[in-house]
């Protein structure tokens, strides 16, 4: 017969082998499968000793790899947070992964990529386009300024006092 802190332990390994999970996803899903809290403790430490199990290197990959994706800050820092990640992990990692240069060539790539080649953008396309990046998860701030680039390129600058400030 099988130990039960053993099932806890073989029911995490399981659960981790599709993916890397946080240590709040794993515990969520040891709770779901009935594991009491001392076996979720003993699996969770388990699974930390041999770094099964690290939400600092998580909230870095997966940083990391949303950038890559085009996703803004925002959106990733949702997505850690319903993870479970500690906030100040999720700190970490978007400061890695995201520098204020960084994030702004992000939203002008993708914003680019909304408008496509069609010849000059129209206000309602860059509307759409704004659209686009908030659901992407750039902050207000970061798209008003992509937005203003690409009118500047296209020789429609804004008035005076338009752009917002940060």
């Amino acid at each position: 017969m099988e130990r039960t802190e053993d099932r806890a332990r073989e029911e995490a390994l399981k659960y981790l082998g599709a993916r890397d999970r946080t240590e709040a996803e794993v515990r969520r899903h040891l709770k779901g499968k009935d594991c009491s809290e001392e076996e979720i403790r003993e699996a969770l430490d388990y699974l930390r000793e041999f770094r099964y199990v690290d939400d600092r290197r998580y909230c870095r990959a997966f940083a990391e790899w949303s950038a890559g994706k085009g996703r803004g800050p925002q959106r990733v820092r949702r997505e850690l947070e319903e993870k479970g990640a500690d906030p100040e992990l999720i700190r970490e990692a978007l400061e890695e992964a995201y520098g204020e240069e960084q994030e702004s060539l992000l939203a002008l790539e993708a914003a680019r990529a909304a408008l496509g080649a069609d010849g000059p953008a129209t206000e309602k396309d860059l509307a759409r386009a704004g659209r686009r990046l908030a659901a992407r998860g750039f902050s207000a701030a970061v798209i008003y300024r992509t937005l203003g680039r690409l009118r500047r390129e296209q020789g429609e600058g804004f008035e005076e006092g338009e752009e917002p400030q940060e």
